[in-house]
């Protein structure tokens, strides 16, 4: 009879052993894999997308060091159905509830002259309007290459048909990526 009784429970644990063996080894296998996901994969990309219609960013913004200051260079479409009359655009990590017209337009470029609808232009690189970056304070932010910036390309615009051009308009676009050499 007792010989029974230690059959019976050898194989109850026999099979809570072979239940913990065969999942043990699952868990482990998906664990390894996410490690290895978590280590190899990219950490993040070159995104610049505005929240609202009416602005794209054509292609992948540059951020870039000049002279100690972090600018991003990017191509910007007015999709609006009518010409913008004047704008400022400016780069900043601040929080998305202290940025307005009034921060944007101290502490941003001016675009010159028009913006007609559908067309673009073309912010920093070879060209005088750089985006330039500072944060919540006005203050410029200085990175190293390859550094990974997160933030907001902010604008300030007025249209054409708007009665009082000082009252601004407001988007904001997300943008990120890595600091980029310069090649100088």
């Amino acid at each position: 009879m007792e010989n029974g009784k230690k059959k019976k429970c050898s194989k109850k644990g026999q099979a809570a052993m072979e239940y913990l063996m065969t999942y043990g080894w699952a868990i482990l296998v998906i664990v390894i894999v996410l490690a290895a996901l978590y280590f190899w994969l990219p950490k993040g990309s070159e995104v610049c997308l505005f929240r609202e219609p009416g602005f794209l960013c054509e292609g992948k913004p540059q951020i870039y060091m000049d002279e100690g200051q972090l600018n991003i260079a990017v191509r910007i479409d007015n999709k609006l159905s009518e010409s913008i009359e004047s704008a400022a655009l400016v780069c900043t990590d601040a929080p998305e509830g202290d940025i307005n017209s009034n921060f944007i337009t101290i502490h941003g470029t001016a675009t010159d002259g028009s913006w007609g609808a559908g067309s673009s232009k073309v912010f920093g690189g070879d060209t005088d309007l750089a985006i330039p970056c500072v944060d919540r304070n006005g203050d410029e932010i200085a990175m190293q290459e390859n550094e990974f910036f997160k933030g907001y390309i902010a604008v300030a615009y007025s249209l054409s048909s708007d009665p009082n051009k000082n009252i601004k308009h407001v988007t904001l676009a997300s943008v990120s990526g890595p600091v980029l050499a310069t090649g100088e």
